[in-house]
């Protein structure tokens, strides 16, 4: 065995009516020393066999037991995975995170496709559930774009410090802050500030708001960016620009589902 997924049992019973006898100690704290035990048993088989839960089985009290967790199932709606795996983060931070696996309508537009890849890639280990097969020539290629992306980036993506901003912290704005580099997601097209918490060379901006610019201020930040704008399969959209940083917010011009990038001068 590889692993073990517990999936599709979202909870534990507060009362067992099963004809048995039963205890007088609850049943939640008997599960967790169950999938302990398990956890354990596979280890001490195949030391490199992962288990893995969504929630509610994934939770703050499982998670001594579990290698990897993802949030519930969200069909066709990156936003709710979103949400969910940001809940996730309180605790989940020296443990995997993925989505639970992706997948979009066939008829869905590039720029919709965009941003379920853009969230999958910030939501932790990529997860899809995409027939290739009969999909279109276009998506396949923004899908491998992305994934080309996430690799590239995987440090950060995975390991970056984690913030929540923006101009509605009920479906916030977040950021992964790593070494030199920051990724930020944003959802809300009113966002005006972006506070980084310290200078980085390389700030990634992708766009999954309703509108096709974004108008930031953006702290630290150096003296004069070099900005380079990307099309929804990762390939450039005209000639990267320079632009002089004042204490006004700077416009960019980013498609839906797609991103830019500045290097701080």
């Amino acid at each position: 065995m590889d692993g073990m997924w517990l999936d599709g049992a979202d909870g534990v019973p507060a009362k067992c009516n099963a004809k048995h006898e039963h205890t007088k100690q609850p049943m939640g704290a008997a599960f967790t020393d169950c999938l302990a035990a398990i956890h354990e048993g596979l280890r001490s088989v195949n030391p490199e066999a992962i288990t893995e839960a969504r929630v509610l089985h994934a939770n703050i009290n499982t998670k001594r037991a579990l290698d990897l967790v993802q949030p519930s199932d969200a069909p066709e709606s990156f936003e709710n995975l979103r949400l969910a795996a940001i809940q996730l983060r309180t605790w989940t931070y020296d443990i995997g995170l993925k989505n639970d696996p992706m997948f979009w309508k066939k008829e869905a537009d590039a720029a919709l496709v965009g941003k379920f890849l853009a969230t999958m890639v910030c939501n932790g280990v990529p997860a899809l559930s995409v027939d290739f097969l009969t999909a279109s020539e276009e998506q396949c290629k923004q899908v491998a774009a992305w994934l080309a992306f996430y690799k590239q980036h995987k440090e950060t993506l995975l390991h970056g410090g984690f913030r929540v901003f923006g101009a509605d912290y009920g479906a916030p704005d977040t950021m992964l802050v790593g070494k030199d580099e920051a990724v930020v997601y944003l959802h809300n097209a009113a966002t005006r500030e972006v506070v980084l918490p310290k200078a980085v060379r390389r700030i990634i901006l992708l766009n999954c708001t309703v509108k096709d610019d974004l108008t930031l201020r953006i702290t630290p930040l150096g003296k004069q960016l070099r900005v380079r704008s990307y099309l929804v399969d990762w390939t450039k959209q005209g000639e990267a620009a320079s632009v002089d940083v004042g204490e006004s917010p700077i416009h960019y011009h980013v498609l839906q589902g797609a991103a830019t990038i500045l290097e701080v001068r």
